[in-house]
């Protein structure tokens, strides 16, 4: 679904929240690496949750997403 959202609305989402992902879902973490403001972290992830209709911050969330994102990867 973000997929098609970040294609269909030129977004970059998907690389977004793999950073969110690789900095081990730290949010300072990923607004030092993006070179973003904190606020401006916490708004994408938001539009994130939203679109995605998932809560980021539940363990059952973030394990489905890592594994999606490996079998992502895979293919």
């Amino acid at each position: 679904m973000l997929i098609e959202y970040d294609k269909y609305n030129h977004t970059d989402y998907l690389n977004f929240l793999e950073s969110y992902i690789a900095c081990d879902f730290s949010i300072h973490a990923l607004a030092a690496k993006t070179f973003l403001h904190r606020n401006t972290v916490y708004y994408k992830l938001g539009k994130i949750e939203s679109i995605l209709n998932q809560d980021l911050n539940h363990w059952n969330t973030r394990l489905n997403l890592i594994l999606c994102l490996c079998i992502k990867n895979l293919l």
